[in-house]
């Protein structure tokens, strides 16, 4: 019975760990555009806001010009509680921008 509550109690700390990195990673992309459209530097914009949201940033990108353009960035998190069997970090990338260059 202990094991099954530490598997579930990993796991669970991966599910948290991946909602996390997704909502922070809509967020980072999405200030990264805010700030493109205000004529400033997008990943830095969204390096400030994934330190705010404890995550680091595995790439930043901007494609397009100053009016279309989409910025796509990767952040990763270390869980928790990590397991031998499971990576040590999660991963999600976003995307923000002009709809017509969304991949």
């Amino acid at each position: 019975m202990a094991m099954v509550a530490a598997v579930v109690l990993v796991l669970a700390g991966y599910v948290a760990a991946s909602h996390h990195v997704r909502a922070a990673a809509d967020l980072v992309a999405l200030s990264g555009a805010g700030q493109r459209t205000r004529g400033g530097d997008a990943c830095r914009s969204a390096a400030g806001v994934a330190a705010a949201n404890r995550v680091r940033i595995v790439s930043c990108r901007v494609q397009g010009d100053e009016l279309d353009f989409v910025v796509t960035v990767t952040v990763a998190a270390q869980v928790s509680a990590p397991s031998v069997l499971l990576p040590g970090e999660v991963t999600a990338t976003a995307h923000a921008g002009r709809i017509g260059l969304l991949p």
